[in-house]
C-alpha cells in the first residue's frame, strides 16, 4: 500500500506546481510571467523518455510520470496561447478604434471654424473647408480601405486558426524564424507530431541497439536538466519575477530534490541523477532571483 501511495505521489507531484500556475494565469488572463519554453523543454524531454523506456525498461513509475507531464504541459501551452491570441485581437481592435476617433476629432475641429463678417474671409474659409474636408474624406476613404484590409486580415487569421490542418505551412521560413512563438495551438501540435514521428521511426530502426537507447536517454535528460533555464533567462531580461508562481518554483525545488534522491536510492540510470542535480542548481538560482527582484 505504501509503495502505491509513493508511486502515486511521484507521478502526480511534479504537476502540482503547474496547477497553481495554470490557475494564476487563468485568473489574471496574463501569461507574461511564465515562459512557454518551459513547456517546450518538458514536452521534448518527456516524449523522448517514453521512447527511452522501450529500450531501457526502467521503473514504470517514471513512464507514467512522463505521460502525465505531457498532458499537463499541453494544457498549460493551450491556455497561454489562447490568452495571447485574445490579447492580440483586443490590441488590434483598440488601435483601429483610436485611429478612427482621432480622425473624427480632426474633421470636427476643422469643420467648426468660426465665421467672419467679411464675405471675402467667409469665402476663404468656405474654400478652405471644402478643400480640407475633401482631403479628409480622401484620407477617411483610405483609412476605411485600410480598415477593410485589416478586417480581411483578421478574418483570414480567424479562418486559419479554425482550419489548422489546411493553412499551416511548415516549410514557410517564418514558421522557423518565430519558433515556439506561434499564435495558434495547431502549429505546436504539428511540430510535436513531427518530432514524435521522427523518433518513433528512429526507435523502430534501432530497436535492438543498446547504444541508441543510451544516447536517447542522455539526450532526453539533458534537455530536461535545463528545464528552468528559459525561466531564469526571462527573469533576468525582464528584471522581474512578477507573474511567476512561488508554488511552482517551490514544487520544482522540492520535486527535484526528492527525485534526485529517489534516482540514487533506486539505482536508476546515471542520466537521471545528472539531470536532477543540474535542475537543483537552476532551481536555486531562480529562487535567488525571486528574492533579489522582489
Amino acid at each position: 500500500m505504501a509503495s502505491i501511495i509513493t508511486s502515486g505521489l511521484f507521478i502526480f507531484a511534479p504537476v502540482i506546481g503547474y496547477v497553481s500556475q495554470y490557475r494564476d494565469i487563468q485568473r489574471t488572463s496574463n501569461s507574461d510571467g511564465f515562459s512557454t519554453r518551459v513547456c517546450l523543454i518538458l514536452l521534448l524531454s518527456n516524449i523522448l523518455r517514453c521512447y527511452f523506456w522501450i529500450g531501457k525498461q526502467f521503473d514504470i513509475t517514471l513512464l507514467y510520470q512522463s505521460l502525465v507531464m505531457i498532458i499537463a504541459q499541453l494544457l498549460m501551452l493551450h491556455l497561454c496561447i489562447s490568452i495571447k491570441s485574445r490579447e492580440s485581437v483586443t490590441n488590434s481592435k483598440s488601435r483601429r478604434s483610436n485611429k478612427q476617433f482621432n480622425l473624427q476629432t480632426t474633421t470636427t475641429s476643422i469643420t467648426n471654424i468660426p465665421s467672419n463678417n467679411n464675405n471675402n474671409n467667409n469665402n476663404k474659409f468656405t474654400t478652405t473647408n471644402i478643400t480640407i474636408d475633401s482631403d479628409i474624406d480622401n484620407n477617411s476613404d483610405n483609412d476605411n480601405n485600410n480598415n477593410n484590409d485589416n478586417d480581411n486580415e483578421i478574418i483570414t487569421t480567424a479562418t486559419t486558426k479554425s482550419n489548422n490542418t489546411k493553412d499551416h505551412y511548415i516549410l514557410n521560413s517564418g514558421y522557423f524564424q518565430n519558433f515556439w512563438e506561434w499564435d495558434n495551438f495547431g502549429s505546436y501540435t504539428i511540430f510535436l507530431g513531427v518530432y514524435s514521428a521522427f523518433f518513433l521511426i528512429l526507435t523502430t530502426v534501432y530497436l535492438n541497439s543498446p547504444s541508441y537507447f543510451e544516447y536517447l536517454g542522455t539526450l532526453s535528460l539533458t534537455i530536461e536538466s535545463i528545464l528552468g533555464l528559459p525561466q531564469l533567462i526571462q527573469n533576468y531580461k525582464k528584471r522581474s519575477t512578477k507573474g511567476l508562481s512561488l508554488v511552482l518554483i517551490s514544487s520544482w525545488f522540492i520535486g527535484d530534490l526528492f527525485k534526485t534522491l529517489y534516482f540514487y536510492i533506486k539505482d536508476q540510470p546515471s542520466q537521471f541523477i545528472f539531470c536532477g542535480t543540474v535542475q537543483l542548481i537552476i532551481d536555486i538560482l531562480i529562487s535567488l532571483q525571486i528574492i533579489y527582484y522582489k
